[in-house]
């Protein structure tokens, strides 16, 4: 079992050395999943606009960028950022919008400071704009809020275990990439098993109404047996 992760932090290079780089190895031990896990600093440069301050546009298109190459099973993101517009719930409902499928985790060294933001976002003189966020933040599907300490990996590796069904769908028909589906659905006929393992992992129509018609056939399959 493979897992590739993102991690998000202004203070990421040390936090990389004293606490992330011991991912692997825990996933590893625990759980025995391979693990493979990038980094992002929204301090860099690259990262800002002309004010120092993140532009949420440049992380988005660098988003777009990396998961062309790879998706990822998860992604962890500090609350703060070291921004004053800007928060990780911010970054995960940008990501959001362009994959649904990661797990999103938010930590923090100060849990409470992210219940004072959120009780921010109530506005009772703008409550179209109040609401619209609130619903961001609810749509954005943060699966955990952890406190950012040395045993955030101890956290985070059960969730790696957790697979979406999408993911065993599209594991297996990798196992048997080179074999041609001849029959049996219409909208895939032709395509070999890795061809359509793409189409599930980019999320594609095409992808999601295979792995529905997968369960929905396995259901009616039991159901046959079991009359």
């Amino acid at each position: 079992m493979e897992r590739h992760c993102l991690f998000i932090d202004d203070d990421i290079r040390e936090f990389d050395d004293s606490v992330i780089s011991r991912l692997p190895s825990i996933a590893k031990k625990t759980k025995g999943i391979d693990v493979t896990y990038e980094i992002l600093d929204p301090t860099e440069k690259k990262y800002r606009d002309d004010n120092n301050n993140i532009d949420i546009s440049k992380i988005e298109e660098d988003f777009i960028t990396r998961i062309n190459l790879k998706k990822y099973d998860l992604i962890a993101c500090d609350y703060n950022l070291g921004d004053d517009v800007y928060f990780g719930t911010d970054i995960i409902k940008k990501y959001r919008q362009r994959d649904r499928k990661f797990i999103a985790v938010i930590y923090s060294a100060d849990l409470k400071e992210i219940a004072r933001q959120i009780m921010k976002l109530h506005n009772p003189e703008e409550i179209d704009t109040t609401l619209a966020k609130i619903t961001g933040l609810v749509t954005s599907n943060i699966s955990r809020f952890f406190s950012k300490t040395n045993n955030l990996m101890d956290d985070l590796t059960p969730l790696l275990y957790n697979t979406p069904l999408e993911k065993h769908i599209e594991q297996t028909l990798i196992n048997y990439q080179n074999l041609p589906l001849s029959h049996g659905f219409n909208s895939t006929v032709g395509m070999n098993f890795k061809e359509i393992a793409n189409q599930i992992k980019q999320d594609t129509d095409q992808g999601k109404r295979f792995a529905e018609e997968v369960v929905e056939r396995g259901i009616a399959h039991l159901i046959d047996l079991n009359q």
